[in-house]
């Protein structure tokens, strides 16, 4: 009998500790793909800068504000150097999306 027990116990904490991290991707990728409004900040005359590393190869964007991201190389490419743009923030702090800004 109280091997039962303990087996439906174990049950619990293998359904619970496997439901745990999957609540936590849930909530993270949540926050990750909701922008945050009041951080929307313009950057004007960007820099692209560039650092190669040992095993990885670092973008990042650089305003005449105090203001630098590291960026996916495919928006580095797309970045024209110069211009003005206005960079949203996600939730959680990282890049949410960068707009072209003509002011």
């Amino acid at each position: 009998m109280i091997e039962k027990i303990f087996e439906i116990v174990d049950y619990v904490c293998f359904i619970f500790l496997c439901l745990i991290p999957l609540f936590f991707v849930i909530i993270f990728s949540e926050q990750a793909n909701t922008p945050d409004q009041k951080s929307a900040t313009n950057c004007t005359n960007i820099k692209k800068l560039y650092k190669d590393d040992i095993l990885f190869d670092n973008f990042y964007l650089s305003c005449d504000e105090p203001i630098t991201v590291e960026v996916d190389a495919q928006l580095f490419s797309r970045i024209e150097e110069g211009k003005n743009y206005t960079i949203i923030f996600n939730s959680l702090g990282g890049v949410y999306s960068i707009e072209r800004s003509d002011k």
